[in-house]
């Protein structure tokens, strides 16, 4: 394996927490909203999060796969582009929740935020799709 082949420790991380974080962001959220308020709104919104976070997991992991049945990036290009999507992804989970808190009103902050986990999506599909190269089958 060279160097550039070797699964770096922020996607190892990753892969191996999964959908844990999104869990415990919503379980989180849920007993916040109930607590401080609405019922049905911190319902809704930490259930669509989960759901938006597998959603965004799951359309991210299908256009990734491409490149491991047609080999349109190089390899090394494609670890680079994984790299990219991970660092994007979690940095706008970032920017967008202090953005939010600073910007918004407390209600709609609260949605807001809950809901930013959908970016973790796209973080944990770049770590769980590293390695899928494009291997010439001829």
């Amino acid at each position: 394996m060279t160097e550039s082949t070797v699964k770096p420790s922020y996607l190892v991380k990753t892969d191996n927490i999964g959908f844990l974080i999104p869990i415990i962001w919503a379980t989180a959220a849920l007993v916040v909203g109930v607590l401080f308020y609405e019922i049905s709104g911190a319902i809704f919104v930490s259930v669509m999060s989960l759901i938006g976070t597998w959603v965004m997991y799951k359309l991210s992991s299908l256009f990734l796969s491409f490149q491991q049945h047609s080999g349109i990036l190089s390899n090394n290009l494609y670890d680079k582009v994984l790299k990219l999507i991970w660092l994007v992804s979690v940095f706008g989970f970032l920017i967008f929740n202090v953005n939010t808190v600073i910007t918004q009103a407390s209600q709609s902050a609260y949605y807001n935020v809950v809901f930013s986990i959908v970016y973790f999506g796209f973080a944990l599909a770049s770590a769980r799709k590293w390695g899928c190269h494009f291997v010439d089958k001829k």
